[in-house]
């Protein structure tokens, strides 16, 4: 069954965890971003790649 683009939107996944659960990335057709919670060096590694818009949020610390 094909669906359109707004159901696609709707069954879309919205979290997506490692295997182990170190890390989570959280998304949603709503959000203006696209959110990552994980270890450090996961998070450091994120923000110092050039190719990837990254910034820290002020109460993640």
């Amino acid at each position: 069954m094909r669906h359109s683009g707004a159901a696609q939107l709707r069954a879309a996944a919205r979290y997506f965890w490692a295997h182990d659960r170190s890390w989570v990335l959280c998304t949603d057709h709503d959000m203006w971003a696209t959110k990552l919670a994980g270890p450090a060096p996961l998070v450091e590694a994120l923000l110092a790649d050039p190719e990837i818009e990254a910034v820290r949020l002020p109460w993640a610390h």
